[in-house]
């Protein structure tokens, strides 16, 4: 058994073991009477406690398992004495597991050791470095050679890499440093060659590039910014990007009302625009949501701002009071009582802003609020939502958020019910919240205590 130190140091990583046949044929006349010859590969301990092994005959690579791992590259000879072995057996092992091992050779056949071993030559058991490396589509990969050249500073640095499946390209080399970009998933071949080797190595060296998908980055969803009436048309659109510059796309919008399409998709060398159309038959407030998925099956989504959709034939108007909760951390809520409203909205023909006013006033905590203009009303069956601006107390600029039930409407429950949030546009702060915590498209909760609220066609 002989150990194979290399260039002067340990072992780590993946190696290529490289087993010459033209050594089996010298060999061969030294020892006319072998017949059965293997080398084995040893990986750390001793010739018998060894962690892993390779097990090399005049056929085949084998794991310590007996497995082929791998068959010669020139041809398969089949004969006693060797004498139509040529070239390289190769095959890859990985050490990774036990760093800094000392690899071991030993051969094995009928005669004695000895007869055999005396004519093994470390050149013709070369035992090559893998510099496997991984990266994403459309990324700057880095690739360093497995020798420095600050070892190695007489030596030159020739890379090279295939395109493989990946789509991959040499974007720059420095000597034992590299940088590869490749346009879609997969993998390609890396090779180096040093001119001269490192001693008791052979070039070039080589290793396998994989390359990951990523998902296309999808923009906002580009949709109508005013009010849209009922049985119009509404188009929504949207860019996306992704390093893969190979990839292929398609495209889902969600329309928010429950009903879906796919996208028209224009793309080209990894951007796009994704658009659609959609036609909503009931009012309501909705957000799209788009999602273009790659073909390798990476997907990126993106949804667009609230889109009003109203019907420009139903109004509403309410006049009365609830009962004022109390919420310790907004101002004008930290004590209970009365607060009255009074409200009155619709849409004039051929506008796509509704007119009217709303108030709301709670003495309890000095609140009077008074709009100053309404921004969107959508009214879909017994729920009527209007949203504008105003002041409070004659001054400053807030936004409010009206949200009503008519309880004597179809699906109202018989009883009417009413929130009213009021924010500082100025800090996106909410001041006051009868039902503070809820989300914006929340139905109230809050009964009228007196009053009532109406909806209507005009």
């Amino acid at each position: 058994m002989q150990d194979f130190v290399g260039p002067g140091r340990a072992f780590s990583g993946k190696w290529i073991l490289n087993f010459d046949y033209a050594f089996l044929t010298s060999a061969a006349a030294t020892a006319p009477n072998l017949d059965v010859a293997s080398a084995r590969v040893l990986v750390g301990g001793s010739e018998t406690n060894q962690v892993s092994a390779l097990r090399v005959d005049k056929n085949n690579i084998q794991r310590a398992d007996g497995s082929v791992i791998a068959t010669p590259s020139s041809q398969t000879c089949g004969n006693a004495d060797f004498s139509l072995c040529t070239g390289w057996l190769r095959a890859e092992f990985d050490i990774t597991p036990y760093p800094n091992s000392i690899l071991r050779i030993l051969v094995e056949e009928a005669l004695p050791k000895d007869n055999y071993a005396s004519a093994l030559a470390m050149d013709n058991f070369r035992i090559d470095p893998v510099f496997d490396a991984m990266g994403s589509e459309g990324a700057t990969i880095q690739l360093t050679a497995p020798f420095s050249s600050s070892d190695f500073p007489t030596s030159s640095y020739a890379w090279s890499v295939t395109a493989g499946t990946a789509g991959c390209s040499l974007i720059s080399s420095v000597a034992d440093v590299a940088t590869v970009r490749c346009s879609d998933n997969g993998s390609a071949d890396v090779s180096l060659v040093m001119t001269p080797p490192p001693p008791g190595e052979i070039s070039p060296v080589g290793g396998l590039l994989q390359v990951t998908n990523v998902p296309p980055t999808v923009g906002t969803v580009t949709t109508p910014i005013d009010p849209v009436a009922v049985n119009t048309s509404v188009v929504g659109s949207a860019t996306f990007t992704d390093p893969g510059t190979a990839d292929t796309y398609t495209g889902v919008f969600d329309w928010g009302d429950g009903t879906s399409s796919a996208a028209g998709v224009a793309q080209a060398s990894g951007a796009g625009t994704a658009s659609g159309a959609h036609t909503y038959t009931g009012a309501g407030v909705y957000t799209v949501r788009l999602t273009v998925t790659d073909d390798d099956g990476g997907s990126g989504s993106n949804q667009s701002g609230l889109l009003v959709v109203y019907d420009p034939s139903a109004a509403v108007a309410g006049l009365g009071w609830v009962n004022s909760p109390v919420v310790p951390s907004l101002p004008y809520m930290t004590a209970p009582g009365k607060a009255g409203f009074g409200f009155g909205s619709k849409y004039r023909q051929g506008s796509t802003v509704p007119v009217g006013v709303t108030g709301f006033a709670f003495q309890a905590r000095n609140l009077v609020f008074s709009s100053a203009r309404s921004e969107w009303l959508v009214i879909a069956g017994a729920r009527a939502q209007l949203r504008g601006v105003g002041k409070i107390n004659g001054a400053g600029d807030f936004g409010f958020l009206l949200t009503a039930i008519d309880g004597r409407a179809p699906g109202g429950g018989g009883v009417d019910r009413f929130r009213i949030k009021i924010w500082d546009r100025t800090n996106d702060v909410v001041v006051y919240d009868n039902q503070y915590g809820s989300a914006d498209d929340a139905d109230p909760t809050t009964a009228l205590g007196g009053g009532d609220i109406a909806i209507f066609k005009q």
